[in-house]
């Protein structure tokens, strides 16, 4: 799957300043300073929001992947990218929130490995490097806390848990789980594993961050 890294921006871009030409309630435009910290899938990610009654809003958020991390062997176009649509209730400064979410990536990935029946002797590393898309979609319940500065500045902090649904495909794997071991220290066996399609399922969701914000009007 193809993406222009930079089809989120010019089409958030273009929806703001249509906006901004219309005399309506101020909408607010916003970045997301901590999405591209992200290192699984970091994104640059621009949002919308706008207030439809005294104590409700609703937020559009996208973003597209900026960087990626380099593989000795590429089976597949890297790409990326993440859309978001939220729901709040405020009570003055702070609100409460559901969102729904899908994410999108396909990269390159490897592993070193030992056969499991390789019990005389010192066991052979073998070295796999294959392609992976991994598309994601699930809820989170927020909870954020959002001030205006000066009328016009806006800062907006966030915290929220949830489930989302993972979906892995692997190209050109030769590792087999049931007949291999993944080889590496501390966490490293583990992150490896997230990249197969053995770990595909349900996973508890965290999200947490900080926009900053302009209103519009």
């Amino acid at each position: 799957m193809k993406f222009n890294n930079y089809t989120f921006v010019v089409v958030i871009l273009l929806f703001s300043y249509n906006l901004k030409s219309q005399n309506i309630n101020p909408w607010i435009f916003k970045v997301n300073t901590t999405s591209i910290l992200n290192l699984g899938l970091p994104t640059v990610d621009l949002s919308i929001e706008k207030r439809f009654a005294s104590k409700y809003s609703l937020s559009l958020e996208g973003g597209s992947q900026v960087y990626y991390h380099k593989n000795d062997t590429n089976f597949i176009t890297p790409c990326g990218y993440k859309t978001k649509l939220e729901f709040r209730r405020y009570s003055k400064n702070h609100y409460f929130a559901i969102n729904f979410f899908n994410r999108y990536q396909q990269k390159n990935s490897g592993l070193s490995y030992v056969n499991n029946i390789d019990t005389i002797g010192t066991p052979i590393e073998f070295q796999d490097n294959f392609g992976l898309k991994r598309s994601q979609y699930g809820a989170n319940i927020v909870y954020g806390w959002q001030q205006t500065f000066y009328k016009r500045f806006i800062v907006d902090a966030y915290v929220g848990f949830g489930i989302r649904r993972v979906k892995i495909e692997n190209f050109s794997r030769e590792f087999n789980r049931e007949q291999q071991q993944i080889l590496g220290t501390d966490m490293v066996p583990y992150f490896r594993y997230l990249d197969l399609s053995d770990s595909s399922g349900m996973r508890v969701s965290l999200t947490l961050g900080l926009r900053l914000g302009v209103s519009l009007n």
